[in-house]
């Protein structure tokens, strides 16, 4: 798998941004100022003996996904350390140039943030083709920053609408029901660990967010069955289902049974289509036609 893990920017005073990113967007720290010496860094500095110093910074969604979402701010010392300033008319559009962007919930709070915290407004706010607000700023060192906030649609799309998520008490499925309570969607998680799930719920709701479980294993057909008679006495409708649930054994060709293999099959395939068969009411008219020929 290949994953962005985190943006790196070498900074003159290390202190000063670390306040600015965590005042600004609500950063936390997971490491601050810690010290590091290696050869890695003699050879990418071209010098001996470099000495650096690193803070690390990751945005509360990054840190309830457990990934990604990471600013990393590198503080080198001594002589080569030594940064020249950037002209404040610098062109964004310079080779190798980047910039670090945002996701918002208040635009103009943000750039008034920013301006407060010893940083620039470099554009005007505006509307893209999507709907969404764009804005570029710029540190107090001139680092480029883009700040996007998501039309107000987009944001309430999720809001009163009732999702069910399979294998939703860790992992990606657990990232996914986070978000989608973050969002305002009443949602229901499901997993054959009830210890893993209940621990779950009760991390979500350390955070403020209402996340419910119930125990099923999705490979059998009349526990989904009895699940949804359940779910419609208690909540009605689900409006959304989100097929996570899914499992993987490795090994070697001539060392993979037939358990195994029909344990992925199982959980990444047939529990598939029984949860659609259970939850989904059929309306021939409402598909296009190439489902609907599938599905026939």
């Amino acid at each position: 798998m290949i994953a962005i893990r985190h943006t790196g920017i070498y900074v003159d005073d290390i202190v000063k941004l670390e306040k600015f990113y965590m005042s600004v967007f609500g950063m936390i720290p997971v490491c601050s100022g810690e010290p590091d010496q290696s050869s890695l860094f003699d050879e990418l500095l071209c010098h001996e003996g470099v000495r650096i110093i690193t803070t690390k910074l990751i945005t509360l969604y990054g840190k309830k996904n457990g990934q990604g979402d990471m600013l990393e701010l590198v503080k080198v010392l001594g002589e080569v350390g030594t940064i020249p300033k950037l002209p404040d008319n610098y062109p964004i559009s310079m080779t190798g140039m980047a910039h670090i962007a945002f996701q918002i919930d208040d635009m103009q709070k943000t750039v008034e943030q920013i301006q407060e915290g010893g940083g620039f407004q470099k554009t005007d706010i505006y509307q893209m083709k999507s709907g969404n607000l764009c804005c570029f700023c710029r540190d107090p060192e001139r680092n480029w920053i883009e700040l996007i906030q998501r039309r107000k649609e987009d944001m309430d799309k999720l809001k009163g609408k009732t999702a069910l998520i399979t294998g939703g008490t860790s992992g990606i499925g657990g990232g996914i029901a986070l978000i989608f309570a973050e969002e305002g969607a009443n949602v229901i998680v499901i997993g054959r660990n009830a210890e893993r799930g209940n621990a779950f719920v009760t991390e979500a709701g350390e955070k403020g967010l209402k996340i419910t479980y119930y125990q099923c294993d999705v490979t059998v057909k009349n526990e989904l069955c009895s699940l949804h008679k359940e779910l419609l006495s208690s909540w009605g409708s689900i409006d959304i289902l989100v097929s996570n649930a899914g499992m993987l054994r490795t090994g070697a060709l001539d060392e993979i049974t037939d358990e195994d293999w029909d344990a992925v099959y199982n959980a990444n395939v047939k529990s598939a289509m029984y949860l659609c068969q259970e939850f989904i009411h059929y309306n021939p008219s409402a598909l296009p036609a190439p489902i609907e020929w599938a599905m026939e």
